[in-house]
């Protein structure tokens, strides 16, 4: 853990991150915008720095591609169970979020 984020969360880069950090655990992640899918009601993107990526769940529809990004969210780990073997992926739900302005 890298201490207190500015946001009064602590901040974590995004390799630090395990399904054990916990589920609703709320983090402060950095990072660049670097893919997105939307959703029916709902748009997932991939933050990544220098670490690892991360998926992203935001209700926001202004979120765009190799935009630098500060997001405070909480940490969720969804099981998917196949052939014995757990394939489950963390993900963040976005809480709060800084763009640099220009």
């Amino acid at each position: 853990m890298n201490g207190i984020g500015l946001m009064g969360t602590t901040a974590f880069k995004i390799g630090e991150l395990k399904p054990e950090t916990g589920n609703g655990t709320t983090v402060r992640l950095q990072g660049k915008v670097v893919q997105q899918v939307p959703l029916a009601s709902w748009r997932m993107y991939q933050l990544q720095d220098s670490t690892g990526k991360i998926w992203v769940l935001t209700k926001r529809t202004n979120v765009r591609l190799q935009t630098p990004v500060s997001i405070e969210g909480k940490v969720y780990f969804q099981s998917i169970p196949i052939a014995g073997q757990d394939f489950g992926e963390i993900y963040v739900e976005e809480q709060q979020v800084q763009t640099p302005t220009r």
